[in-house]
């Protein structure tokens, strides 16, 4: 019992310039003494390969576990979703903006009255809106990096608490 680091950086294979880009969070249990600060974990370096691969290929499922599900079989939900890296505004930033992670170009802001899963079980509004995309904003070319690198509308990452609410049980 106690609080602990989880945290993640990106992965970038072809060895250019190393990303400052760890996300961290602290996890506090309940009951943990309050007095002591968590270490931040040594995080492998942002080209290390080896690691990469042995994460990826061993993410498994709890498949059998007291609270698995199965995978359904028929879709009824189709989307194409993104993950980028954007701008966004920061009037506090030296050139006024700063990276911004982002999904179909929609960088997540946390609510900050009530959660998500809150407001969505007690039915609140103004809390989140039910519209996040199916499809990113404009199809382009994701492997041609000389391609459409200042087109605004794929550069600069609106915030937004958006969700997409689907799959009815």
């Amino acid at each position: 019992m106690g609080s602990y680091y989880m945290a993640a950086n990106a992965y970038v294979s072809d060895g250019g310039a190393p990303l400052n880009s760890t996300t961290r969070g602290i996890v506090i249990y309940e009951g943990a003494p309050t007095t002591t600060t968590p270490i931040m974990p040594l995080m492998p370096a942002f080209n290390d390969t080896p690691t990469a691969h042995k994460f990826f290929t061993t993410i498994t499922g709890l498949a059998g576990g007291p609270n698995w599900v199965p995978v359904p079989h028929q879709i009824d939900e189709h989307m194409f979703v993104t993950v980028n890296m954007g701008i966004s505004a920061c009037p506090t930033c030296l050139n006024g903006t700063r990276l911004s992670a982002s999904m179909n170009n929609y960088s997540f802001v946390n609510p900050t009255s009530l959660s998500l899963l809150q407001a969505f079980y007690f039915n609140v509004s103004g809390i989140y809106t039910p519209d996040f995309p199916n499809t990113p904003p404009v199809k382009f070319d994701y492997t041609n990096e000389n391609i459409n690198v200042l087109n605004p509308s794929l550069s600069i990452t609106p915030k937004s608490t958006s969700v997409k609410i689907c799959c009815a049980s």
